[in-house]
This record gives structure tokens, C-alpha cells and sequence, in this order.
């Protein structure tokens, strides 16, 4: 190991362009990948947010008494994929339709009495059309005479729907294409580090070293380039997350430890990378001399 480390600082020492490149394409590979990263787990958490805005109102029936509601909502509350269940009585039925039209909550309460209500929130992941409309028939079914009527926001729930199926079939397609660039551009940089240090590969060539031998120093220098320009792309990407939030408020709903394994999954593909590549890159310069 230490014959490979001296030879690796000899490397640098005598190759101070490809490896500055090789730190350069790292780091703008690295920053890409990174900031995509970024920005899929902060536009899924926004699709999440909007989902979890979505309410199911269950309009109880007229003769429903408030033990028989309060034991619906109960209910409710313990079936797979609710949040919360919540009962509005008519007075905080009537202010909230009395807010949303802009008029007194006095002004027409004399002319109808509004039922009682219970607001249910379900967990985002269930925010979806077949399970708001299995939940809601499952409901109908339980409880057919407590029950005036059950509405959602059908377009609003299809909305969200669309936003996530365009985020996994884009953003996948994206991640895929940017995993690729950052390990063709990473392979491509090495190759070219390796094939111009032909003069050592032949005096190792000629004293009989194996192929791994030969490639280990052309490794540590490829993962030593690699590592600064990781560390610089991921030092980068923190100290602007807190700046650009009021211009991008997605970049905020990353957390720094999930920044920190999008960095540790490249620096894995890129160690892999750098290993295989070494090896025959090596054994690529070896053929052609």
C-alpha cells in the first residue's frame, strides 16, 4: 500500500491537468446529481403536502344523535389509511360555510339548520381515486343510516395522481440519464488519465506486475479526484440549499442527511466505477502497447 500511495503522489505530482479535470468533472457530475436528488424528494414532498390537504367530509344524516356520530368518527379513525377523523358540529358547519361565502354566519341560519360533520384526512399515500372511492363505499356500507352523503374533491385527488405519476415517469427518466452521464463522464476522465501514463505502465508491464498491481495507483489517484470533487459539490449544494429556499421553496423540504446519502450513494458508484474501469483501462493500454 505504501508503494502504491508513493506512486499515486507521483502520479498527481507529474499529471497535475488530468487529475484538475478529472476534480473538475467530478464535481459537475457530482452537483447534477445531487441537486436532482434534491429536487425529486422535494417535489414528491410537495405532492405529499398537497395530498395530505384533501379532506373526505362525511355528512351525517339529520336523526343522527352526537353519541352515534361521536362513535362513527371513532370508528373511522382505526380504518386503514386515515390520519385523523374529526366531528364539526352544525355551528362549526355554519361558520365555515358563512367564511367561505363572506357573509355573517347569522345571516341564514334561520332558514336551514346545517348537520353535524366529520372531516377525515387520510395519509397521503392513500390520497389516490380507487382508495377514496373503496373508502368511501366501505363506509356507505357500515353505517348506511348515519349517513346523509360523503364528498371529496374528485379533481383535486385526480390532480394530484397525475402530478405523481409525472414526477416518477420524468424524474425516474432523469435520474437514469444522470446516472449514466455521471459514470460515462467519470469512466471517460480516468481512461484518459490512465492511457496517458504510458510510460509507467510499461516498466510495470516489464517487471512482470499483475494487472491489479499496475492499476491500484491510477485508482487511488482516480478516487482522490473523485473524493475532492464530490466533497466540493456537496459542500456546495449545502450552503446554497438555505439561500435559494425563498427562489425554489422545493430545495428546502430536503433534509442535510438525505443530502448527505445521495452523496454517499454516488461516492459508492463512483469507488465501483473507478475500480472496474481501472482495471480495464489498464488492461486496454496494456493490449494496444
Amino acid at each position: 500500500m505504501w508503494f502504491h500511495l508513493q506512486a499515486a503522489s507521483r502520479l498527481i505530482t507529474r499529471r497535475k491537468g488530468p487529475v484538475l479535470r478529472m476534480a473538475i468533472v467530478a464535481l459537475v457530475a457530482s452537483t447534477w446529481c445531487i441537486t436532482g436528488a434534491v429536487w425529486a424528494i422535494g417535489t414528491w414532498r410537495d405532492a405529499d403536502e398537497r395530498a395530505s390537504a384533501m379532506v373526505v367530509d362525511v355528512v351525517c344524516s339529520n336523526d343522527s344523535t352526537g353519541v352515534r356520530t361521536r362513535t362513527m368518527s371513532q370508528s373511522i379513525a382505526r380504518m386503514p389509511g386515515v390520519v385523523e377523523a374529526t366531528v364539526r358540529s352544525s355551528d362549526a358547519v355554519w361558520k365555515e360555510f358563512a367564511a367561505d361565502m363572506n357573509i355573517s354566519d347569522t345571516d341564514l341560519r334561520a332558514i336551514a339548520e346545517l348537520p353535524a360533520m366529520i372531516r377525515v384526512r387520510l395519509a397521503p399515500q392513500y390520497v389516490t381515486q380507487e382508495f377514496v372511492e373503496r373508502f368511501a363505499h366501505d363506509l356507505r356500507s357500515a353505517s348506511r343510516r348515519n349517513i346523509a352523503s360523503i364528498t371529496w374533491p374528485r379533481t383535486y385527488v385526480a390532480m394530484v395522481e397525475e402530478h405523481r405519476r409525472t414526477l416518477i415517469v420524468f424524474g425516474g427518466a432523469a435520474g437514469i440519464l444522470s446516472l449514466v452521464l455521471f459514470i460515462v463522464a467519470i469512466t471517460y476522465a480516468f481512461n484518459a488519465e490512465v492511457h496517458r501514463a504510458g510510460a509507467d505502465l510499461r516498466v510495470a508491464e516489464l517487471l512482470g506486475a499483475p494487472m491489479r498491481w499496475i492499476a491500484a495507483p491510477h485508482t487511488i489517484v482516480g478516487l482522490l479526484a473523485g473524493a475532492c470533487g464530490l466533497v466540493a459539490s456537496t459542500l456546495v449544494v449545502l450552503a446554497l440549499q438555505s439561500s435559494a429556499r425563498h427562489l425554489a421553496p422545493w430545495v428546502g423540504r430536503a433534509t442535510q442527511s438525505e443530502i448527505l446519502l445521495a452523496a454517499a450513494a454516488l461516492a459508492i458508484v463512483g469507488i465501483a466505477n473507478s475500480w472496474t474501469q481501472s482495471l480495464l483501462a489498464v488492461r486496454e493500454a496494456m493490449r494496444r502497447r
